[in-house]
């Protein structure tokens, strides 16, 4: 007998009791000759099943050695013959089950075995989500704990680095849309929020930009008629790029800052660790306008839903 009541183990991850024959006026004695009746019944339509095909191959070689403008007085009444079994055959089959769904409408055990067959199984889709959950928030403290760490960031590639970014750019509200990479004209992502447009480049150095990089944003914020320009360099800037940015619409920001933003996403949206597995229908949505936008020119012509 197929053992039906959840594994002990189950048990750990939902406070509910898996459900017992008790419970619905059953005995394993019951159950076992229920199942012996069970089994007796799918081997009967087996039986039933493996004739009809029997019959059906039959009939399909008839047809195919002889026309139907071909067949003589003999062999049209084979067929015929055919067809009348293959047709009491399928009788035969739907009397078997009309028969057997009668009989578990008159039996009370039988009534009670198939309620207790869908407790069970609705109890073990219930344990199985549950535990789904607890991994899924397990992954995801996970997640949380590793980006919370400089280490993370400064094992990211380049483009990772842009991708992630923008991730929580746009968590915080901004509508971010990272670059293809050639011709960008040194902006990684297009920030806007409201009527304000940022440009922004990513540096995933571990040493500190000089003023060379600063100097050329800056071009590319004057080309670009942005309000504000941001360069984020892991690595920090030397004192000479902190001297020749004073004074002008560049912020310079350091891993500090992105472990920052990371604190206040966490913060502000705890799910955002779970949707980095599985992302929303919404964030899906927003990668592919970022992707498209990146084919055009400011991502600040349309807004996401």
């Amino acid at each position: 007998m197929q053992k039906l009541d959840a594994t002990p183990g189950s048990t750990a991850s939902t406070d509910e009791a898996p459900p017992k024959l008790g419970d619905f006026g059953l005995t394993e004695e019951i159950v076992q000759s229920l199942e012996k009746q069970r089994r007796g019944k799918l081997s009967q339509d087996h039986s039933v099943g493996r004739v009809a095909l029997v019959i059906t191959a039959c009939l399909f070689l008839l047809l195919l050695l002889f026309r139907p403008s071909e067949l003589s007085v003999g062999a049209a009444v084979w067929v015929f013959i055919v067809l009348f079994l293959f047709v009491m055959a399928g009788v035969v089959g739907v009397y078997n089950f009309s028969n057997w769904i009668s009989s578990v409408d008159k039996d009370p055990n039988q009534r009670a075995y198939m309620k207790f067959r869908c407790a069970v199984s609705a109890y073990e889709q219930r344990v199985a989500k549950k535990e789904a959950e607890c991994r899924a928030n397990e992954v995801a403290e996970e997640a949380k704990e590793k980006r919370a760490k400089k280490e993370y960031w400064f094992s990211l590639t380049g483009h990772e680095f842009e991708n992630q970014l923008a991730l929580l750019y746009r968590r915080l509200g901004y509508e971010a849309a990272v670059t293809r990479g050639s011709g960008d004209e040194g902006v990684d992502i297009r920030l806007s929020k409201g009527n304000e447009k940022m440009i922004v480049q990513c540096k995933a150095h571990k040493r500190p930009m000089g003023p060379g990089a600063v100097r050329e944003l800056y071009g590319t914020l004057l080309h670009e008629e942005a309000d504000i320009a941001i360069i984020v360099s892991l690595g920090g800037f030397t004192a000479g790029a902190s001297s020749w940015a004073r004074g002008k619409p560049i912020k310079m920001e350091d891993v500090d800052y992105v472990l920052a933003m990371e604190q206040e996403v966490a913060a502000k949206d705890p799910g955002f660790y779970l949707s980095l597995g599985n992302p929303s229908p919404r964030e899906k949505y927003k990668r592919k306008v970022s992707r498209s936008r990146t084919r055009g020119h400011p991502a600040t012509s349309r807004k996401t839903p």
